[in-house]
């Protein structure tokens, strides 16, 4: 027996164990077993574990139907239950063929009539909403009548608790009916009366609550519809607000997280009704109710990371209500305040940096309300802005995924309400950061920092893997959806991005040092070299700087992910001006293989966006073509030529990476007999080093399609004979 299943035996034994009354221990603890239960079953067997799993899984008197059995009626193990059930429906869904046998006995114990009932009524809601043209009128109204019905039953049933499932279900399935809600299909008033009194009961706190489905039901309701629910939600805003608020602060994660973005969807109504109507006492005492409980927060030393969270994405929500409800001086107290805190969260001075990265997003987003309400832009806001937005980037790779991307979505809104606020301060802001962001996307320091403190985990061998998805998500055009001038705004995030790039090797020592031979004389540090030595030997060279140029090693990979996959077509307009950078850059330091490989990847989205395209031939390029096209293809003709005599010198990653280039260049800027001798030294070398192989025969397939037969035969009588070697090579030798 496998590992995983002695784990599954022993779980499961001792789940049932834990029904005895002498094993209070195991009692407190049946949750835990359950879950390791489940751990077990879905995450460590073995595909061959299955038909073992099974038995011991549905053994009639050591397995999970008999642990249900025993403890019927119990509320002490519910929570077990829960966890068991869930895991049984999820392993069915895996295994549907192999637990069919068991599936009577699960029935009988798992199925309860209103269990049954409150899934039709979210069924049905779900149904209405995504198939309504398969429902008319009457079937619409008598669907809503069963709602209202269920949600009555909260408050008419006497002398016992009414069936929170039910509940559960018909406000989810409400939920999905009232997305239907437009036109003349409208909800009464008095039905929406009872829709808010329902909510309102739900999301209510109560200290002993173990299930989290009806709160969590209620709290989506005011997500997907708070704007259906503005006057309802205005109406009694202090009591919806202090529910709201300690469901966002609630023990339980799944709970917690769909409470802070209830109360996100509330505050939004709550601002967007303060804007909209004339400025009486009755809005006047609303928004101050607000800015007080924003303020206490702030101002309270005892307050969570979560509550000043909440009150900093409270302000930038409720940023037009000040714009109209304060004046010039007060708004900028309130920013004052705003930046104090938030700063001294995200420095050193914090000694609770892992809490307040989780809340990083909503930070940045509140920050990005504000820039699009008030004219508050000045050195101070931005710097501090900047900060925050510098510990977002710091903390990425230790954040999780889904905050990752929230976090991505939230700047990119603040990036857009500085470009949408005047070009100066974005393109300064953004210009700093991007290329503080490159360099931390290339240096490793932060990752080895977290190996270091053992956290060893699934972490990648360099920081760029990582934060590829920030660069990725940048230009995720979803979460500007609504915005005018997107096309513009990402168009010049993107500019400033390859500006960013063209500086960082600039920036870096790039230089190396002749450790042996002549060239070092007597100096034991050696002496700079540029160019190949005079011994003609490039295996003593060491590089001036090593972490300078661990730095640039990641940037050459960085590049060739980011810009071969993100809006390759944008660096059409950037071809000339790389090229020519990266040529001088490569000229001036011809033994740094880097370059060559950041100009074969600029060659690949020449190729691929067909930049070339009507030029050709490898000859002089014509007269007709545009001036811009036409000076870069014979810039980098120029340079082809040059590469091919020089990597005569070179051998090893050095070679290998002149080779890549040469044979990476667009079709357009072949010419058939330049490129015998590099692809037969691409095939020779490809032999140790088959990626090398690959661009050899890409290669060979473009020139192929470019030339004729009577072209191309002198050159295949060269090149197709060393194919031999690959021929002579065992099965499974090459990884191709």
């Amino acid at each position: 027996m496998s590992a995983a299943l002695s784990n599954l035996r022993r779980s499961i034994n001792s789940l049932l164990d834990s029904t005895s009354d002498t094993n209070t221990s195991l009692l407190a603890d049946s949750k835990g077993l359950a879950i390791d239960v489940r751990t077990t079953l879905l995450t460590e067997l073995a595909p061959g574990d299955t038909a073992l799993a099974l038995s011991l899984l549905f053994n009639a008197e050591r397995g999970v139907i008999q642990f249900l059995k025993i403890t019927r009626g119990s509320k002490a193990h519910d929570d077990a239950k829960a966890v068991l059930l869930e895991t049984v429906a999820d392993y069915a869904a895996k295994h549907p063929r192999e637990i069919r046998e068991f599936a009577v006995e699960i029935k009988v114990r798992a199925s309860r009539p209103f269990l049954v009932k409150s899934s039709i009524l979210e069924l049905l809601g779900f149904l209405s909403r995504h198939y309504s043209q398969c429902a008319d009128d009457k079937q619409r109204l008598q669907l809503q009548r069963f709602y209202m019905q269920t949600l009555e039953s909260l408050f008419n049933v006497r002398g016992k608790e009414p069936d929170a499932p039910l509940i559960a279900g018909a406000i989810r399935g409400l939920d999905h009916y009232m997305f239907t809600i437009e036109g003349d299909n409208k909800i009464v008033a008095k039905d929406m009366a009872l829709i808010f009194k329902a909510l309102k009961h739900v999301i209510q706190p109560a200290e002993d609550l173990t299930r989290y489905a009806l709160p969590i039901a209620g709290l989506q309701m005011i997500i997907d519809h708070a704007k259906l629910l503005q006057p309802l939600l205005y109406s009694d805003y202090r009591t919806v607000y202090s529910y709201l608020r300690e469901m966002s602060s609630h023990k339980n994660r799944d709970l917690h997280k769909v409470g802070f973005a209830a109360v996100d969807a509330f505050l939004k109504q709550i601002a967007a009704i303060l804007l909209e109507e004339q400025e009486g006492k009755a809005e006047l005492n609303c928004f101050w109710y607000f800015m007080k409980n924003f303020s206490d927060s702030l101002r309270n030393t005892d307050s969570s990371v979560r509550d000043i969270s909440l009150a900093i994405r409270g302000y930038g929500l409720f940023a037009g209500p000040c714009k109209k409800f304060l004046n010039a001086t007060e708004v900028h107290q309130i920013m004052n305040i705003l930046l104090t805190r938030s700063t001294f969260l995200f420095s050193e001075a914090n000694e609770n940096q892992e809490e307040t990265a989780g809340h990083i997003a909503a930070f940045i987003e509140a920050f990005a309300y504000i820039c699009r309400q008030l004219d508050v832009q000045d050195d101070a806001f931005m710097s501090g802005i900047e900060q925050i937005v510098g510990a977002m980037l710091v903390n990425f790779t230790k954040i999780g995924r889904a905050l990752r991307h929230a976090s991505v979505v939230a700047f990119v809104r603040l990036l857009y309400a500085l470009y949408a606020n005047g070009g100066a301060r974005f393109q300064a802001f953004w210009s700093k950061l991007a290329f503080d962001a490159i360099v931390l996307t290339c240096t490793d320091a932060l990752l080895e920092a977290e190996r270091t403190e053992g956290e060893e985990g699934d972490l990648p061998d360099h920081a760029y893997q990582e934060y590829i998805t920030f660069w990725e998500n940048l230009f995720d055009q979803s979460s500007l959806a609504s915005e005018p001038d997107v096309d513009k705004f990402f168009i010049a995030v993107y500019d400033i991005i390859i500006s960013a790039i063209l500086q960082v090797p600039d920036r870096l020592d790039l230089k190396t040092v002749d450790t042996g031979g002549e060239a070092a004389g007597s100096d034991p540090q050696g002496s700079v070299v540029v160019g190949v030595p005079p011994s003609g030997d490039v295996t003593n060279l060491k590089a001036s700087n090593a972490k300078d140029f661990a730095i640039f090693i990641n940037f050459v990979e960085f590049c060739s992910g980011f810009l071969t996959k993100v809006r390759s077509g944008d660096f059409k307009r950037w071809v000339r001006i790389t090229g020519e950078r990266w040529i001088d850059a490569s000229t001036r330091l011809p033994l740094v293989s880097g370059f060559y490989k950041l100009l074969a990847t600029c060659f690949e989205i020449c190729e691929r966006e067909k930049y070339f395209e009507g030029l050709g031939g490898g000859g002089e390029a014509p007269a007709t073509a545009p001036s811009l096209e036409q000076s870069t293809y014979i810039l980098f003709r120029k340079y082809i030529k040059e590469v091919v005599v020089r990597m005569q010198n070179y051998k090893d990653d050095l070679l290998a990476s002149c080779l890549r280039l040469v044979l990476a260049a667009p079709q357009e800027l072949l010419v058939v007999s330049e490129m015998v001798e590099p692809l037969k030294l691409a095939l020779k070398m490809g032999l140790s080093y088959p990626p090398l192989a690959l661009i050899a025969l890409d290669a060979m397939d473009k020139i192929t399609m470019r030339f004729t037969l009577e072209e191309l035969e002198e050159a295949c009588r060269d090149v197709l004979p060393t194919f031999m070697d690959y021929l002579l090579v065992e099965d499974g030798g090459l990884d191709l």
